[in-house]
């Protein structure tokens, strides 16, 4: 009994060795959301990871087993987050996907909870249309820039070569969100969703929810506030698809679609106060 004993330990002891060592080599990713809307910088380690602030925000690359986290919401009045130490692998030691959820407690303050941990599953960082940084330990001294490799073969080696590319032609201004925009056969059908609806209330409740899980830039911003019958759902329209536009610098053409100039005034006040 005793050997049984002493041999079962040993497994549950070589098993929490290998699941460790399996987890040095890999890494894990960490995906923080808030589920209204609201714009914050995921801090790891004392280092900001989005350059902008955005709404949900997934970090690859994780390789040691928990970080110090902070999140600062935009929004100065929501307050701050931590610093709060968070596992990025599970009891085991096996690396995976943590999902976050910032969400306010009883007493009206914001806290991070844990939704749901995917062992052995990181999703990889992409060049565009998704919110997932490349872990760095050391702050941005510039916007990031976005960007495809290409690899040629020349005499048998590879030579690497990066085009740096923008989804607006010759537009060298603010940005406003870090993703690239929504591609124009899925805003085609974005579009669509709004116009079925019969009232301006429902189609601006589809509208943000369609804006918050993308990046949309001034002009397609200005379609979807033409979709609204009355001046007021443009206008509530039109300030929250600002932290949600690319190209925050071309944003006055947004004016146009305006009945009455006090909504222009208006909506340039909301900006200028941000």
């Amino acid at each position: 009994m005793r050997n049984y004993i002493l041999l079962l330990s040993l497994s549950f002891l070589f098993a929490f060795q290998i699941g460790k060592a399996q987890s040095q080599n890999q890494s894990s990713s960490i995906y923080v959301y808030e589920s209204n809307g609201e714009a914050f910088y995921l801090v790891l380690n004392g280092v900001r990871q989005n350059y902008y602030p955005q709404s949900n925000v997934q970090i690859s690359g994780l390789v040691a087993d928990n970080y110090s986290v902070e999140i600062i919401f935009k929004n100065k009045y929501l307050g701050k987050i931590g610093p709060i130490a968070c596992p990025v692998v599970d009891a085991t030691f096996q690396y995976g996907q943590s999902i976050y959820e910032l969400s306010l407690n009883q007493l009206g303050y914001y806290q991070m909870q844990l939704k749901q941990f995917f062992p052995g599953f990181t999703l990889m960082p992409t060049n565009h249309a998704h919110h997932v940084v490349q872990y760095h330990s050391t702050a941005y001294t510039q916007a990031p820039v976005y960007h495809s490799q290409t690899t040629t073969v020349v005499n048998g080696q590879e030579n690497q070569t990066q085009t740096i590319q923008s989804p607006i032609p010759n537009y060298n201004g603010p940005i406003g969100c870090a993703d690239w925009p929504i591609e124009d056969a899925q805003f085609s059908r974005a579009l669509r969703s709004i116009q079925a609806k019969d009232f301006d209330r429902t189609k601006l409740v589809v509208a943000k929810q369609i804006t918050r899980a993308n990046c949309l830039t001034s002009a397609q911003v200005k379609q979807i506030a033409r979709l609204f019958s009355f001046d007021s759902g443009r206008l509530e329209f039109a300030k929250f698809a600002y932290d949600h536009t690319y190209d925050v610098g071309n944003y006055f053409i947004v004016n146009d679609v305006f009945d009455f100039d006090k909504n222009v005034r208006e909506l340039s006040q909301y900006i200028a106060n941000q």
